[in-house]
Parts: structure tokens; C-alpha cells; sequence
């Protein structure tokens, strides 16, 4: 599941990798109309604003790329917990980010909250694995 997929370009890029399914949705009507060009199997997209999301699907992989930081706080978690609720304690989440030091305190607080699998520092660039279980605290 890729949050605020945009034009579909990740979808593009992994799938001739294996994966069973791909689900994408972003706010924009006109980046899904773009998306909807990628075919394969068991792709989909749709148009929804990532704050009001549902998981309403099975997936064991959230994605999202520079875009949890227009969410208010209190939002991001929100949609943190309701993503891992559904993925079960499997679940892993990807969070890119393009600027450490700008989203520092984004970043900070999501290591607190959930237990990091992997953190990816490449440049400015920070890219957060993080697994469904609630840090301790």
C-alpha cells in the first residue's frame, strides 16, 4: 500500500519484482489518471486524501514517500496506528523523507513511537523502516 502514490512512478518501478499486489491512492484526481497507466497485475489506485484512509484491504506494507509531513502531528499517528492495527504485528512501514534536518522532530518522534527496523540516512535524505509493535514508553 503506497500512501500519496502521485503518478503511480513506484508502482512502475517494483513491479516486476514479485510482489502479489500494489494499492496506491493520492488526493490528486489528475496523479491517479497518470497512475492508472501502469497496468499489471493486481495493481490499483484510487483517489482519496491519505488523512481520512481506511485500511479496507489486506497488506503488509505501507509506503509513504515525502508526504506524511503535510499531515498535522495528531494525524500522522493517527494514520500510523490505524495502517499498523491492520498489518498486524508483521507489519512494516517505509517512511521517506527528504530533509533529516528539517523533519528532525518528525523523525524523533516516530523513533520513540514505533520500534525502528532500519534507518537509512543518505545525505539529507532519511528513510525510516519502522515495525507495527509500539515502542516501549
Amino acid at each position: 500500500m503506497e500512501l500519496a502514490c502521485g503518478d503511480g512512478s513506484l508502482a512502475r518501478a517494483i513491479q516486476d519484482f514479485g510482489w502479489l499486489s500494489y494499492s496506491g491512492l493520492d488526493i490528486s484526481s489528475e496523479a491517479i489518471s497518470r497512475a492508472s497507466s501502469v497496468s499489471g497485475q493486481d495493481i490499483r489506485f484510487r483517489v482519496q486524501d491519505m488523512e481520512g484512509w481506511v485500511p479496507d484491504e489486506d497488506f503488509d506494507l505501507l509506503i509513504i514517500e515525502e508526504a506524511l509531513y503535510y499531515l498535522p502531528t495528531s494525524s500522522q499517528d493517527s494514520l500510523l496506528d490505524r495502517a499498523f492495527a491492520a498489518m498486524g504485528p508483521a507489519g512494516t512501514a517505509i517512511i521517506a523523507l527528504h530533509s533529516r534536518v528539517k523533519f528532525a522532530a518528525m523523525i524523533d518522534r516516530l523513533e520513540k513511537r514505533y520500534p525502528v527496523r532500519q534507518k537509512v540516512v543518505e545525505g539529507n535524505r532519511c528513510y525510516l523502516v519502522l515495525g507495527a509493535s509500539r515502542a516501549a514508553g
